[in-house]
């Protein structure tokens, strides 16, 4: 029991401190860390930039994150700093997974990232255009676009294994980029994330375009063979004599 009248409490909850002190009281007593910016910033994006490592849902970062402050003691900040420090952490998580392709990558290959954003006078287009846009038409001159496309993605010698160490859903979204960005936006890009989005879209039209050859040339394929079949019908046809039709220069002897 509290040993004091009733109207000595009538006021108690309006005093300007009450909130702020009984918070502090509950922070104490749960052993929590109260969030202060200046101190616990770089820690929170860290959190956040652990949360968007597979993903870039607002959502997933967001939950994830509150989860992760929780889970590390810190009462959760007003929701504009929340905010601020999941844009803050998917930032850097983007820029960690391109700085793990590029590192995958030597100096040379890095700077020959730029070569396919370059304009080729003799293609009239960008080398990166013209790898995305690799002939549809199942002819021998459309396969032989296509293995043109091939060789000169092949002659980059990507290793085989970039981005492996990175997740799939991050690698994707690099790959993606580089196949509907225009070129003068990836022109615009930083520097790693321009390295990183040329490479991976490289790397996966490399695959693209050898399951495209392998598609083109099975397709020619069935045409040669159904037109030799259609040749050996046709030749057998003509080489068979008519059944059952007398021959009109044979005469009848009675």
């Amino acid at each position: 029991m509290v040993a004091a009248p009733s109207s000595s409490l009538s006021g108690y909850g309006l005093r300007e401190a009450t909130r702020s002190s009984h918070r502090q009281l509950a922070i104490r007593h749960l052993r929590l860390h109260a969030f202060v910016p200046r101190l616990h910033m770089e820690a929170a994006i860290a959190l956040a930039a652990r949360a968007a490592f597979d993903t870039d849902d607002d959502r997933n970062i967001m939950t994830r994150l509150a989860h992760d402050m929780k889970a590390s003691q810190f009462v959760l900040p007003p929701v504009v700093i929340l905010e601020r420090i999941g844009i803050a952490g998917r930032t850097r998580a983007r820029r960690m997974a391109a700085r793990a392709i590029i590192d995958r990558l030597d100096k040379k290959l890095s700077t020959a990232m730029a070569d396919p954003l370059q304009n080729d006078p003799e293609l009239g287009q960008s080398r990166l255009a013209w790898l995305r846009r690799w002939p549809q038409s199942k002819s021998v001159g459309g396969l032989n676009g296509i293995l043109d496309r091939l060789d000169f993605v092949r002659a980059l010698s990507l290793p085989p294994k970039l981005g492996e160490d990175i997740y799939a859903a991050r690698l994707f979204r690099f790959a993606r980029e580089g196949g509907v960005a225009a070129i003068d936006l990836i022109e615009d890009f930083g520097e790693q994330r321009r390295i990183a989005t040329v490479a991976t879209q490289v790397g996966e039209l490399k695959t693209l375009l050898t399951d495209a050859a392998i598609a083109a040339f099975e397709d020619l394929t069935g045409q040669l063979l159904s037109r030799s079949k259609n040749r050996q019908e046709r030749s057998g046809l003509a080489s068979k004599a008519p059944v059952g039709r007398p021959d009109c220069n044979v005469r009848r002897h009675h």
